[in-house]
C-alpha cells in the first residue's frame, strides 16, 4: 500500500522527535535530579534514558515527573521516580513544546499540564526542550494556541478577560466533559494571532500572571537554556544567549 503524503510527513516528524530526544537524553549525568515534562517528545526521551540506565551510565539518577501519567511510564521502564517536595532542586529538566520562537520562548500546554511543567522548569538549573523542526516559528501563535489554566470557579471571568486581550479562548473538552489538568483546573485554549499580528510574549505573560483567577499558562519566557531540534539531517542544538537563561 502506498503511503500518503500526510502519513509520510507525520512519520518524518516522529523520526525527528526521536533523534532530538536521543540527543537530549545524553546530557543527563550520574547523580542528577531530572525533571520530566509532558508530551509526545518526552515519550521518546524515557526509553533513551532507560537504555542508558540499564547500561550502567546513569547511576543514582532520580526523576521528578510533571504528571502522574509520565511518572507511571517512567516507573514502568525502571526509572526511579520521586516527587518534587522530596527533591525540590532539579539539576536538569527535559520537556517538549508546541511552538518555539527565535528567542527560545515557548508555547506549551497542549498535553494539559502547564502549571506543573512550568513549576518544574522554574525549579531547574538547566532547562532543555526537545522538538521536531516543525515546531520552530518566527513568532509565537503562528502554529499553536496558548493554554491558559484557570480555576474552575473563575473560568467565565477569565474567559471574558482573555477576550478583552484580543484572544479567542475555547474551553477544552475531553470525553464529553471539561478537561481537567493535573492540578484539577480547567484549560482555555487561546488564539492570540490578532488578525495576524504577533503579541509581545513578555507583556502577555505579565498580564496573565497578574490575574488571580488564572492558575498559570503555557507561555514560557526566559526559562529555556537550550533546544534540541530534530531535523531530517540530524539534530541542531540552539543555546540561549541570555545571561539569565
Amino acid at each position: 500500500m502506498q503511503q500518503t503524503e500526510g502519513a509520510a510527513d507525520n512519520s518524518a516528524q516522529e523520526e525527528q522527535k526521536r533523534r532530538a530526544a536521543a540527543a537530549a537524553a545524553l546530557v543527563v549525568e550520574p547523580s542528577m535530579v531530572v525533571g520530566l515534562g509532558v508530551g509526545s517528545t518526552v515519550g521518546y526521551v524515557l526509553p533513551a534514558l532507560a537504555k542508558r540506565m540499564r547500561g550502567g551510565e546513569l547511576k543514582n539518577v532520580v526523576y521528578v515527573a510533571s504528571s502522574a501519567e509520565v511518572a507511571a511510564r517512567a516507573a514502568f521502564l525502571g526509572l526511579p521516580v520521586v516527587v518534587l517536595n522530596e527533591r525540590p532542586h532539579i539539576d536538569l529538566s527535559i520537556d517538549g513544546a508546541d511552538e518555539v520562537d527565535r528567542e527560545l520562548r515557548l508555547l506549551k500546554g497542549r498535553s494539559g499540564s502547564p502549571v506543573c511543567e512550568k513549576t518544574l522548569a522554574q525549579a531547574s538549573r538547566r532547562r532543555v526542550i526537545v522538538v521536531d523542526h516543525s515546531k520552530l516559528s518566527d513568532w509565537l501563535g503562528q502554529r499553536a494556541r496558548l493554554a491558559v489554566e484557570v480555576f474552575p470557579f473563575a473560568w467565565r471571568l477569565e474567559h471574558a478577560y482573555l477576550q478583552e486581550l484580543g484572544a479567542s479562548p475555547e474551553l477544552r473538552i475531553a470525553d464529553g466533559g471539561h478537561f481537567l489538568t493535573e492540578c484539577g483546573n480547567l484549560v482555555l485554549d487561546c488564539d492570540f494571532r490578532r488578525f495576524g499580528r504577533p503579541t509581545d510574549p513578555a507583556e502577555l505573560s505579565a498580564s496573565l500572571d497578574a490575574r488571580a483567577g488564572i492558575a498559570g499558562h503555557g507561555l514560557f519566557v526566559n526559562l529555556v537554556t537550550e533546544v534540541f531540534v530534530g531535523k531530517d539531517s540530524g539534530v541542531h542544538l540552539i543555546v540561549a544567549q541570555r545571561g539569565d537563561g
